[in-house]
């Protein structure tokens, strides 16, 4: 079996856009709205943004594709950010402004030397058989290549599947986060790692 690492084509928008759902559906609708698969697309094809093709990379066996990543350094982040909020309001409308200073809040909070690793998922098919963790590790390597002294990602508090995988990997719980959508409350576990 041999395992690929590929950055995302512009063509490939409907696996990003599942699988980044998958990463946190109720979440996004809560935030976004229903029409959130359509932002999340829009999103990927557009350049320089932190949902972009550009910062996403596709697990792929057998030129099957497995899963993604979504994961930026600081420089990135800081140089991409508001190009981001202004794609994701072109897409959702102003009245959900307020949804996305929530979440900056309290999940956009990073710095120099960081790599934030966004979004990891993994199809169901593909589950149990250790490619998580070699995303974990792909996104190490990427840390790396950028000059980043740690990773950091956030983890709803209530996904112990990924918490489990984190912990093994040797990320620690640094704090917690709460975000609330109306009547929705998520909370979320900020992690971190050296890459060092």
């Amino acid at each position: 079996m041999k395992i690929e690492f590929v950055t995302a084509e512009r063509s490939l928008v409907e696996d990003f856009t599942r699988l980044v759902m998958m990463t946190g559906e109720q979440f996004f609708e809560a935030t976004f709205g229903k029409d959130v698969e359509q932002m999340i697309a829009r999103l990927f094809v557009e350049d320089k943004n932190l949902f972009s093709h550009q910062c996403t990379w596709f697990g792929v066996i057998d030129r099957r594709i497995f899963g993604l990543i979504v994961a930026y350094s600081y420089d990135y982040a800081r140089k991409h950010r508001l190009s981001t909020g202004k794609l994701m309001l072109k897409q959702i409308g102003f009245f959900r402004l307020f949804s996305l200073i929530k979440i900056d809040r309290v999940l956009g909070k990073y710095s120099k030397g960081d790599f934030y690793l966004s979004n990891l998922a993994v199809y169901p098919q593909f589950r149990s058989m250790g490619l998580g963790k070699k995303f974990i590790e792909f996104s190490f390597h990427l840390a790396r290549q950028n000059g980043c002294e740690r990773i950091m990602l956030d983890v709803e508090k209530q996904n112990t599947v990924a918490k489990s995988l984190y912990y093994k990997m040797g990320f620690d719980k640094i704090k917690e986060g709460i975000v609330k959508m109306g009547k929705r409350v998520f909370i979320f576990e900020r992690m971190c790692c050296s890459v060092l």
